[in-house]
């Protein structure tokens, strides 16, 4: 018998009257009770990574003065309920909504914030358990799954010469990372940050993995142009927060960009978005061809 979401919901101490507003998404659901709003998160249980582990962390980063949300106990006092072979996370809603339209100066905050983020996430002591992230293997097996054979051969070309670029990579230092950071999940109030929301995909990674997906999920909306300055914006904040990137870094954080932005072309083309990924191709040849990321 499958549970109702009102069932599971009993499994936390929110009074005696549930209001569950809408679901949100397909594995989220707005829940009112008490004059409070929370969050009912359905999740696999496919990661190493797992409710307890983002409890800890969540402790910790909110003790360091990092707004996250933090699992609530259940009645059982765990972290999650265990539904099958699913879990059920709930949160309370955070201050703010989520980031939309991002201005200059609010990509300016946000990068202040992350590189926040990553100071507090590198220090972290539990940190032996998570899997990295692999961007290179997943970019490949994008490429190799791509249903679209001229756009298969195309995306074999880029990852091609994308490999020559970023040999060294690989030899950057690992961290804690988000791993999952859009738009969607920064919210903000008044134009700063007022909380980081789904740290479920938390990985190992170079720092500017982080930064090169939140910036492809920038750019791929068509705002590529140096002269948007969304990427100095950006740049501005996470530096000027006391975390300068290295020499290499600033080398190989364009063609991580890239990497990210190979990876939404050919999710486009996936899932039938023809004129998006049309879009994106252009994108990556006019990078390709003339360095347009520029991140001075």
């Amino acid at each position: 018998m499958i549970a109702s979401i009102q069932d599971i919901l009993r499994s936390w101490e929110l009074g005696p009257q549930l209001i569950v507003a809408s679901q949100v998404a397909p594995k989220v659901w707005r829940v009112k009770s008490g004059g409070k709003v929370f969050y009912l998160k359905r999740r696999g249980n496919t990661h190493p990574w797992g409710p307890s582990d983002e409890l800890e962390l969540a402790a910790y980063l909110n003790g360091k003065g990092i707004a996250v949300e933090s699992p609530l106990l259940t009645r059982a006092c765990q972290p999650a309920l265990r539904v099958g072979e699913k879990s059920y996370l709930l949160y309370e809603a955070l201050e703010g909504e989520p980031l939309k339209e991002p201005t200059l100066s609010s990509l300016t905050a946000i990068g202040a914030h992350l590189s926040a983020l990553h100071v507090h996430l590198d220090k972290y002591p539990g940190q032996s358990i998570v899997s990295r992230w692999e961007i290179e293997r997943h970019t490949r097996q994008w490429v190799d799954e791509c249903g679209h054979p001229p756009i298969g051969k195309w995306a074999r070309e880029v990852l091609l010469e994308l490999k020559g670029k970023m040999g060294r990579y690989s030899e950057l230092p690992c961290q804690l990372v988000h791993s999952d950071l859009n738009k969607g999940n920064i919210l903000m109030k008044g134009g700063r940050v007022t909380g980081l929301i789904d740290f479920e995909r938390v990985r190992k990674a170079p720092r500017i993995a982080d930064i090169g997906y939140f910036l492809a999920g920038r750019l791929k909306e068509g705002n590529v142009p140096a002269s948007s300055g969304s990427v100095a914006a950006f740049l501005k904040g996470y530096e000027g927060a006391g975390a300068a990137l290295t020499p290499e870094e600033r080398r190989l954080l364009p063609y991580v960009i890239l990497t990210f932005l190979l990876q939404y072309t050919l999710f486009y083309y996936d899932r039938g978005c023809f004129s998006l990924g049309s879009v994106l191709t252009t994108i990556v040849e006019d990078f390709l061809g003339t360095g347009v990321i520029s991140i001075k």
